[in-house]
């Protein structure tokens, strides 16, 4: 709003999950080091958007000045609508389908 009337257009940019290879240096315990671990294996960890992909997204957005964009891949993005404006509809179906995806994340290692 500070900005409104003053030809600075300004947006904001809410990226979901984005897959980069930080977990390589952010799970060890020295500095410069870097591991080959991966803290998730499976579609869990692999259900995420490219950095590339979210910055083009994001100058997309820039260039069309849109005020706001949500950047992820399905279903993050639905779930988080469900979530902030259905929050009973959403207990429901965390309550039915997390158990399972903790399963799931056992079973991967």
């Amino acid at each position: 709003m500070e900005t409104y009337g003053k030809n600075i257009h300004v947006t904001l940019i809410c990226p979901g999950p984005i897959r980069t290879p930080i977990y390589q240096a952010a799970f060890t315990h020295q500095s410069g080091e870097t591991t080959e671990r991966k803290p998730l294996q499976g579609e869990i960890s692999e259900n995420r958007m490219t950095s590339e992909r979210c910055a083009f997204l994001s100058l997309v957005a820039i260039a069309n000045k849109l005020s706001e964009t949500w950047l992820s891949k399905l279903p993050i993005l639905p779930t988080i609508y469900v979530a902030l404006y259905l929050p009973v509809v959403s207990e429901f179906l965390t309550r039915l389908v997390f158990p399972s995806i903790v399963k799931r994340m056992k079973n991967s290692n």
